[in-house]
């Protein structure tokens, strides 16, 4: 009998938070990410997260004054997720909270140290920054996106349909691999996971301008309900 490794529940809790990407322009989309060694049933996220905060110019990236027309930008949940990651001996458990957040003025601001419950213990999550600018790194590059299509948006309850999700691959950058299954999360509708297929292929760009490297996820999705059906993609990957 093969027995399945043990889940690492003893290891201390540390975790990460940063903004992906660390700067944009004004207006454009950045995520703030939380990631840690613990079981997703297991962290008590607060009920209000706390707010941005406008630190100001930063000097050494060239900015303009901070301040202007938006005033602190707000962070929206995103997706979430657990996945049990291999480490020779045992199973590590990383569970991620993501937020997205479109700031509209110049400037830096930074989410401030706080504290969460895991396993009913204090766990800090660091302060993260994130840096508006009028002209970015050109060299900085987001983390690839999910994007999910449906061939229509009205449908009858019981109506099946193929939904597709598909990430860019990045060009001449590391190999991506998903980590595990791409999960649709929502309420409302069910997946046939028997017709679930992945697969990466080389499709034409929209704009014309050559080709484009894809991981595609497709399955059979039913809505069950009536009324609006919101749900998201994700999943996890090693780049």
């Amino acid at each position: 009998m093969i027995s399945q490794p043990k889940i690492d529940l003893e290891s201390p809790v540390v975790a990460t938070a940063w903004f992906d990407p660390p700067s944009v322009r004004p207006g454009e989309e950045s995520t703030y990410r939380i990631s840690m060694n613990a079981l997703e049933e297991s962290v008590e996220m607060p009920a209000k997260m706390p707010a941005l905060q406008n630190t100001g110019t930063n000097s050494a990236l060239g900015t303009a004054p901070a301040g202007g027309a938006g005033g602190t930008p707000a962070l929206l949940l995103g997706a979430r997720g657990q996945m049990l990651q291999f480490t020779g001996s045992s199973l590590q458990p990383r569970t991620m909270y993501n937020f997205h957040v479109y700031p509209l003025a110049v400037g830096r601001f930074t989410l401030p140290e706080f504290k969460i419950m895991v396993y009913g213990k204090p766990v800090t999550i660091p302060a993260a920054y994130l840096d508006v600018l009028s002209n970015p790194p050109a060299s900085q590059q987001a983390s690839p996106r999910l994007i999910v299509e449906l061939p229509n948006t009205n449908l009858f309850a019981g109506q099946a349909v193929q939904v597709r999700v598909h990430c860019p691959l990045i060009p001449a950058g590391p190999v991506m691999a998903l980590n595990q299954v791409v999960q649709l999360t929502g309420d409302g509708f069910i997946i046939d996971q028997s017709t679930v297929r992945q697969s990466t292929r080389v499709e034409p760009r929209l704009d014309g301008a050559g080709n484009l490297s894809l991981f595609i996820y497709e399955a059979v999705f039913t809505p069950i309900t009536t009324g609006k059906v919101s749900f998201m993609a994700q999943a996890f990957a090693i780049v």
